[in-house]
Formats: structure tokens, C-alpha cells, sequence
């Protein structure tokens, strides 16, 4: 009986963490920033993993973002917190769960799987994931996303009209 209530303890936690990357998806998807970019003409996939990065940096103070945007060094140091915070499964202070990682990847692939088979906005979503999949797999990709993201911004930054985005939520 402990297992199980082991078992349904992990699910739901598994099923909390995706539920709350959908938020973080829509959230995105639905942002000033993400749509400056495509209409910047940036690709879907780099548009998406600009503005998990953008959304991310937007939650610091703006005296704040602006150091972290220009010391690599000090993004490093964050970018292993908010890798933390997408991911606990990866880093969890009792040890490897490979049971509950299991777990959260297959449910990943099924939400993957559905996403590749409907429309257009379903593949915003999957763009979306693989990006928090893939910031969650490799530190070094979030650090090309930060080299990616700093390109973009101070490039086209004068150019973007209106990213006067609330997060206050």
C-alpha cells in the first residue's frame, strides 16, 4: 500500500510539473515578445526558445535583467536555478528517481506525439516543449539559447514596438 501511495504520489507530482509547463507554454505563446519575433521573421523554433528565455529573465527586476543579459558569467549562475525549477525530476536532492523520470518522459512523448498530430497552434506547443526539454537535457543548449537570445535582442530590440508586458498574474 505504501508503494502505491508512493506510485500515485509521483503521478500526481509528474502531472503538476507538466500542468504547470503548459501554463508556462500559454503564457509564452500568448506573449508580446513571442509575437514580435515571428513577425521579425525568426523561426519557430528559435522564437520559442527566445521567449522561454525572454519570460524567464522578465521575472528578475530590470536593473537585474540587464546585468544578466550583459554577464554571461552571472546568467550561468541563474540558468542552473531555472533549470532546477523546469526539471526537478533531474536534480533532486535524495538521488536519482529513474521510476518517476520514466514516468515524466513518457508523458512527455504522448504530449509531443499529440502535438505533431493537430493544427498549427498545436505546434507552437511542441516547439514550446522540445525547448523546455532540451534546456532541461543540457546545460551547455541553454547557454546557446542565451548566446541566441542576446544576438536577438540587442539586434532587433529597437526595432520591437510594445513589449510592454505585464507579469503580474
Amino acid at each position: 500500500m505504501n508503494t502505491d501511495k508512493g506510485g500515485n504520489q509521483a503521478e500526481r507530482t509528474v502531472d503538476d510539473m507538466l500542468r504547470s509547463w503548459m501554463e508556462y507554454i500559454d503564457f509564452c505563446k500568448d506573449s508580446s515578445f513571442f509575437k514580435a519575433a515571428r513577425q521579425d521573421g525568426i523561426k519557430l523554433k528559435e522564437a520559442a526558445v527566445l521567449t522561454l528565455l525572454w519570460t524567464y529573465l522578465n521575472t528578475f527586476s530590470t536593473a537585474d535583467r540587464h546585468r544578466i543579459e550583459n554577464d554571461s558569467e552571472l546568467f550561468y549562475h541563474y540558468a542552473k536555478g531555472f533549470l532546477t525549477e523546469l526539471s526537478p525530476f533531474r536534480y533532486h536532492s535524495k538521488g536519482y528517481d529513474r521510476k518517476t523520470r520514466a514516468m515524466f518522459l513518457g508523458k512527455i512523448r504522448n504530449i509531443l506525439k499529440h502535438s505533431l498530430e493537430n493544427a498549427e497552434r498545436e505546434r507552437e506547443q511542441y516547439e514550446f516543449f522540445c525547448a523546455i526539454v532540451r534546456f532541461t537535457s543540457s546545460e551547455d543548449y541553454i547557454y546557446e539559447a542565451y548566446d541566441l537570445y542576446r544576438q536577438y535582442i540587442f539586434r532587433f530590440r529597437p526595432k520591437i514596438k510594445n513589449i510592454d508586458f505585464n507579469f503580474d498574474i
